[in-house]
Protein backbone atom coordinates (compact mmCIF):
# COMPACT_ATOMS: atom_id res chain seq x y z
CA UNK A 1 0.00 0.00 0.00
CA UNK A 2 2.72 2.42 0.43
CA UNK A 3 4.66 1.65 -2.67
CA UNK A 4 4.28 4.98 -3.42
CA UNK A 5 6.10 6.68 -1.09
CA UNK A 6 9.44 4.82 -2.51
CA UNK A 7 8.63 6.56 -5.76
CA UNK A 8 7.91 9.63 -4.00
CA UNK A 9 11.57 9.69 -2.91
CA UNK A 10 12.71 10.52 -6.34
CA UNK A 11 11.23 13.83 -6.02
CA UNK A 12 12.12 14.47 -2.15
CA UNK A 13 13.93 18.11 -3.40
CA UNK A 14 10.43 18.97 -3.86
CA UNK A 15 9.49 20.60 -0.94
CA UNK A 16 5.58 19.91 -1.16
CA UNK A 17 6.48 16.07 -2.04
CA UNK A 18 8.55 15.87 0.75
CA UNK A 19 5.57 17.43 2.74
CA UNK A 20 3.54 14.54 1.77
CA UNK A 21 5.95 12.25 2.15
CA UNK A 22 6.67 13.03 5.74
CA UNK A 23 2.59 13.32 6.17
CA UNK A 24 2.69 9.72 4.78
CA UNK A 25 5.25 8.36 7.14
CA UNK A 26 3.63 9.78 10.37
CA UNK A 27 0.74 8.14 9.97
CA UNK A 28 1.94 5.10 8.79
CA UNK A 29 4.02 5.09 11.96
CA UNK A 30 0.96 5.71 14.09
CA UNK A 31 -1.19 3.66 12.60
CA UNK A 32 1.17 0.36 13.03
CA UNK A 33 2.06 1.02 16.34
CA UNK A 34 -1.42 0.99 17.26
CA UNK A 35 -1.58 5.46 18.11
CA UNK A 36 -5.28 5.97 16.75
CA UNK A 37 -6.03 9.02 18.93
CA UNK A 38 -2.62 10.47 17.29
CA UNK A 39 -3.12 9.31 13.70
CA UNK A 40 -6.69 10.99 14.02
CA UNK A 41 -4.95 14.14 15.02
CA UNK A 42 -2.69 13.60 12.40
CA UNK A 43 -5.40 13.48 9.72
CA UNK A 44 -6.84 16.52 11.16
CA UNK A 45 -3.81 18.36 10.24
CA UNK A 46 -3.66 17.07 6.90
CA UNK A 47 -7.24 17.80 6.19
CA UNK A 48 -6.83 21.53 7.45
CA UNK A 49 -3.38 21.63 5.30
CA UNK A 50 -5.53 20.55 2.32
CA UNK A 51 -8.56 22.62 2.90
CA UNK A 52 -9.95 22.64 -0.75
CA UNK A 53 -8.64 19.65 -1.59
CA UNK A 54 -10.26 17.70 1.29
CA UNK A 55 -13.48 19.12 0.25
CA UNK A 56 -13.36 17.76 -3.30
CA UNK A 57 -11.87 14.59 -1.82
CA UNK A 58 -14.82 13.91 0.30
CA UNK A 59 -17.36 15.07 -1.90
CA UNK A 60 -16.44 12.77 -4.65
CA UNK A 61 -16.16 10.11 -1.87
CA UNK A 62 -19.33 9.32 -0.42
CA UNK A 63 -18.17 6.60 1.88
CA UNK A 64 -16.48 7.88 5.08
CA UNK A 65 -14.00 5.94 6.55
CA UNK A 66 -15.66 3.84 10.02
CA UNK A 67 -12.12 2.22 11.25
CA UNK A 68 -8.78 3.11 11.98
CA UNK A 69 -7.65 1.05 9.10
CA UNK A 70 -10.39 2.46 6.95
CA UNK A 71 -9.07 6.26 7.57
CA UNK A 72 -5.44 5.37 7.11
CA UNK A 73 -6.14 3.68 3.81
CA UNK A 74 -8.40 6.52 2.88
CA UNK A 75 -5.90 9.26 4.34
CA UNK A 76 -2.96 7.51 1.91
CA UNK A 77 -4.85 7.28 -0.98
CA UNK A 78 -5.50 10.91 -0.52
CA UNK A 79 -1.94 12.05 -0.13
CA UNK A 80 -0.94 10.15 -2.93
CA UNK A 81 -3.46 11.76 -5.23
CA UNK A 82 -2.21 14.79 -3.79
CA UNK A 83 1.32 14.11 -4.95
CA UNK A 84 0.20 12.66 -8.51
CA UNK A 85 -1.44 16.08 -9.12
CA UNK A 86 1.29 18.09 -7.48
CA UNK A 87 3.78 16.25 -10.15
CA UNK A 88 1.28 16.44 -13.09
CA UNK A 89 0.75 20.23 -12.15
CA UNK A 90 4.51 20.57 -11.96
CA UNK A 91 4.71 18.76 -15.39
CA UNK A 92 2.44 20.93 -16.81
CA UNK A 93 4.60 24.27 -15.84
CA UNK A 94 8.06 22.91 -16.65
CA UNK A 95 5.95 22.13 -20.54
CA UNK A 96 4.89 25.33 -21.44
CA UNK A 97 8.33 26.61 -20.28
CA UNK A 98 10.02 24.35 -22.73
CA UNK A 99 7.45 25.07 -25.52
CA UNK A 100 7.49 29.16 -25.24
CA UNK A 101 4.27 29.26 -23.47
CA UNK A 102 4.80 31.79 -20.39
CA UNK A 103 6.84 34.23 -22.73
Amino acid sequence: MLQYLKELEKYKDIKEIKDIVDDANKLAELYYNNKFNEMYQHIDTIMKKHLLETIEWNAVNKSMPQTPEQHFINTNEFLKTQAINKLYEMGKEVSKEKSGENK
